[in-house]
Order: structure tokens, then sequence, then C-alpha cells
């Protein structure tokens, strides 16, 4: 599934049910909410980018471009002050970050490969250290 920003609606890809399908594509520093049946892992194929990411008021549905591993406040230092909360999902469970509340904070760390939720306050591009 992907989250639309300037729509806030969600499309959807379901290989049952193609002719209702609403995802064809999949986007470079987009994320996707993927559901599986059963344990697995999935390869996506294509080339890497490092573009910067538009972010807009309110929540933005984000995949994480690096190939490294980066501490939050770091990875985000492009738009520091034009967000207040990051969400991630892992292991069946929802973490967050608070700039304002840092070691509070349960996401610390931004992984590759990864989609997240940023509430930006205001429009905004992203780019990657």
């Amino acid at each position: 599934m992907a989250y639309k920003n300037d729509t806030y609606t969600w499309e959807f890809y379901d290989p049952a049910q193609l002719d209702q399908s609403t995802l064809s594509t999949l986007e470079p520093a987009k994320g996707y909410w993927v559901e599986m049946t059963c344990p697995g892992e999935m390869t996506v194929v294509g080339n890497r980018t490092t573009n910067p990411i538009t972010l807009i008021p309110g929540l933005n549905l984000v995949g994480y471009d690096s190939l490294k591993p980066l501490p939050i406040s770091q990875a985000l230092a492009s738009i520091a002050n034009k967000y207040t909360t990051v969400w991630g999902y892992k292991d069946d469970q929802w973490t967050f970050y608070d700039p304002a509340d840092q070691t509070g904070s349960t996401l610390q760390v931004l992984t590759p490969g990864s989609g997240y939720w940023i509430e930006g306050t205001e429009e905004t591009t992203w780019v990657l250290p």
C-alpha cells in the first residue's frame, strides 16, 4: 500500500484482485506498507536514488534511501525544526522519535530500506546527508 500525501488516500496492489488494484508502480523515496501472509523476504529491483524528498504539512510516508543507518537527528538535519514526530514500525511495534524529547523516544536510528512517517509542520525538502 502507498499513502498519497497530496490527496490523503491509500493506493493498493493486490495480486488476487488486479482489476481493483490502484497501485501500479513503486517510486524512489516513497514509503510502502507491505502486508505479508507469511514470513519472507522481498527483493526490490531498480536503481537506488538519493534525490531530495519534498515533505508537506501533515503525515508523509517516505522511504529512507541511504545505504547506511544514521541517527535520526543526523539523517534529518536538513529539515530540523520542520517536523514534530517520526514514526517507524518494526517487529509488530510502533516506534517514534520526538525531537523535543529525544531521551524518551523509542526510535533513534533510521535504517536503509525502511519507510517512516514524518509529521511535517511546513512544506520543505529533505536532503539526505
